[in-house]
């Protein structure tokens, strides 16, 4: 009877802890289950809130791709070119004439540009070691080269292994014009004499001049053609010797460049006829130029600034500006007045059209002494 009582009592124990369990267990379900929509709603705003700052975070993004980068490029230290020395190199040797005019005239861009030039004397091998120096260094603008239309006669040529396009060419400087010259006794007074003479004799007049491929053959060509003239062209080694050729009447005339022979003519022992300049020296205005006698045609020996193509154009236009600039500095004025050269200044658009002009003439004359 007490083992019975003792059963039906574990029983009712039991009964009572499953209905405990039960109600904690319901209870907490529907607990969750009142709680479930409250975080669901809070989940919703807390996400919702998450797009608002994302969308804001977006548009300012946005922003500094647009407007924002545009301030901060603003802001961006712009190019300070120069911002060290520049390498000048001259593809001729210390002391030349084409070394003195570099470094005369370095010295008053130095003053334009806020800094020195270091200068590096190339030469040999027709300006073609100069242009395979500058190909080595960077196309940066820190690295220029001064050269002479000597240059486009060897590119013609084929004597140095580049082209036109090869080369930049940023501004040309100054000029010494090619004069048609006579000794001071010659029968001939003007070029109107001369020409005549030389159409009637057809291949009795000798002239003179630098070189048989040069400046001074190609202007010789080009005047026999553009007068309808024929006389033989005596090639000469250098200026010197075709002046000394036609003070001694060794030929009837020269073509010579006005700086090598205007000592001469001021001394009364030689008499110009004409200059291939486009347009009359000041310090010689009675002598006529070719241009204004009918004859269509320019020979300059110039001297300009050279680069290999690739430099950024506003490093161009720096560089450009500080040498136009320098061309009224009193120290080159005096250099130019002392030197009797002519201001010749391009730019360098204009320049490499006159370039080229000059290299299609050079060409042509070495296909015809080719024939």
């Amino acid at each position: 009877m007490i083992a019975e009582n003792q059963d039906v009592k574990s029983a009712c124990n039991t009964r009572i802890l499953a209905d405990q369990k039960e109600k904690i267990l319901g209870g907490n379900y529907r607990m969750n289950v009142r709680k479930k929509p409250v975080t669901s709603i809070l989940l919703a705003l807390l996400l919702g809130l998450l797009l608002v700052l994302a969308g804001c975070s977006s548009q300012g993004a946005g922003s500094t791709d647009g407007t924002n980068a545009s301030s901060e490029a603003n802001s961006e230290p712009a190019d300070d070119f120069p911002s060290k020395p520049i390498t000048w190199v001259i593809p001729f040797d210390p002391g030349s004439g084409a070394d003195t005019f570099a470094r005369t005239l370095g010295k008053a861009v130095e003053k334009n540009l806020g800094q020195n030039f270091v200068y590096v004397n190339k030469p040999g091998g027709s300006g073609g070691i100069a242009l395979s120096y500058l190909q080595s260094q960077a196309k940066d603008g820190y690295t220029i080269a001064s050269h002479s239309s000597s240059l486009v006669y060897a590119l013609a040529s084929g004597e140095i292994p580049f082209k036109v396009e090869d080369i930049s060419f940023l501004v040309r400087i100054n000029a010494d014009p090619e004069v048609l010259v006579v000794p001071a006794n010659s029968p001939f007074k003007t070029i109107d004499d001369l020409v005549a003479y030389a159409k009637s004799n057809p291949g009795k007049l000798n002239v003179g001049g630098v070189g048989a491929f040069s400046q001074a053959s190609v202007c010789s060509d080009l005047f026999k053609k553009a007068a309808a003239i024929d006389y033989k062209y005596i090639p000469f080694d250098g200026g010197n010797e075709a002046t000394v050729a036609v003070l001694g009447a060794n030929v009837d005339a020269a073509w010579c460049t006005s700086s090598n022979v205007t000592a001469q003519m001021e001394a009364g022992k030689l008499r110009f006829l004409a200059t291939a300049n486009s347009s009359k020296n000041a310090n010689q205005p009675d002598l006529p130029t070719l241009k204004e006698k009918g004859y269509d045609m320019e020979s300059i020996l110039w001297r300009g600034i050279i680069a290999l193509p690739g430099i950024p154009e506003d490093r161009i236009q720096i560089l450009q500006d500080a040498f136009q600039k320098a061309l009224q500095d009193p120290e080159w004025l005096k250099y130019m007045e002392n030197e009797q050269q002519l201001d010749a200044y391009l730019p360098a658009a204009d320049f490499l059209t006159a370039v080229n002009k000059e290299f299609a003439d050079a060409q042509k004359a070495a296909s015809e002494q080719a024939k």
